[in-house]
């Protein structure tokens, strides 16, 4: 089967250099998320910072027009991967009333809803005492991004269980913390992407190595779920430590950053096994981006969520 070919995320327009930051800063960061039902707890990972995991179930709240729809989301509910308690509405007023009532951590609304009815909703998962992190589930993701101001994020809604499930792991793993190793020679880049990835709308627990190595011999002791990994290094270079680490450990996400301008770097990479690029310099919403995308949602416009 061919493989598809990564989304490349060509930002090499921009210029953003970044605050001066601290190398020795904490690496654990786990920004505010209202995951009430899941436990975390801080110890050494990799030499920084770890995470063992004592997991209950997240909850979601389904907000659709169409009982099809709720079928759907039940089937991926029960096939997920991750625990997961799903609570229905079939109106904006009832949905408002639970979220008033109840720990919710994520919210999904239909599109097919009216504008004033997914803004009410949205309003209400963020009055809550944890606010919930709100998903647009849309039929066509390019025509709702003009109106998708209730939403943190967008996802395309399932058409079968299979991408029920689906979107259901990549909705629940994008609320609960990842881990997150980047990897590039410059002290200077890895602490920016560090402090972009912290200051990010995803809980991540964060580590770094110098070069390719050190790398793969921390990811042989201890998991990662998502790499950035920088493709011009010396000794082992990008490539072939991703080669490597896909042979070992082929579930984790890598990215690969590159000021490289060759067509080359995307195909090599693309037949190791990489999953996302970024192209040299970038913004931190070009790292969300991709952070998103890795979940299989679609952010936001800057200005766009309420």
């Amino acid at each position: 089967m061919n493989r598809q070919r990564p989304q490349i995320h060509d930002f090499s327009h921009n210029s953003w250099r970044g605050p001066e930051i601290d190398p020795w800063e904490e690496l654990s960061t786990t920004p505010s998320s209202g995951l009430e039902n899941t436990t975390r707890t801080a110890k050494t990972w990799a030499g920084n910072t770890d995470v063992s995991t004592e997991l209950m179930a997240l909850r979601m709240l389904a907000v659709c027009a169409e009982g099809r729809d709720f079928e759907l989301l039940r089937e991926g509910a029960a096939l997920a991967s991750l625990p997961l308690e799903l609570v229905e509405a079939d109106s904006a007023q009832r949905a408002a009333a639970l979220l008033s009532g109840r720990s919710i951590d994520l919210v999904l609304v239909d599109s097919a809803l009216s504008e004033p009815d997914q803004a009410r909703i949205a309003k209400a998962a963020r009055e809550a005492d944890n606010p919930a992190f709100v998903i647009l589930l849309s039929g066509d993701l390019t025509h709702q991004k003009a109106s998708a101001s209730c939403a943190d994020a967008m996802t395309a809604k399932p058409r079968d269980a299979k991408a029920a499930k689906i979107m259901v792991d990549g909705c629940v793993q994008s609320r609960l913390p990842s881990r997150v190793l980047v990897v590039d020679d410059s002290a200077t880049m890895r602490s920016i992407v560090k402090k972009i990835l912290g200051a990010g709308h995803f809980p991540v627990q964060l580590a770094d190595a110098s070069e390719g190595q050190a790398a793969l011999d921390m990811l042989g002791q201890d998991a990662a779920d998502i790499v950035f990994l920088d493709y011009n290094m010396p000794g082992l270079d990008g490539v072939e430590t991703l080669k490597a680490l896909k042979r070992s450990k082929p579930d984790v996400r890598v990215v690969i950053m590159t000021s490289a301008n060759d067509e080359s770097v995307a195909t090599r990479a693309l037949d190791a096994g990489a999953d996302a690029f970024l192209k040299k310099p970038f913004y931190p919403a070009d790292v969300d981006k991709v952070i998103y995308g890795l979940f299989g949602l679609t952010p936001i416009a800057p200005g766009k969520s309420l």
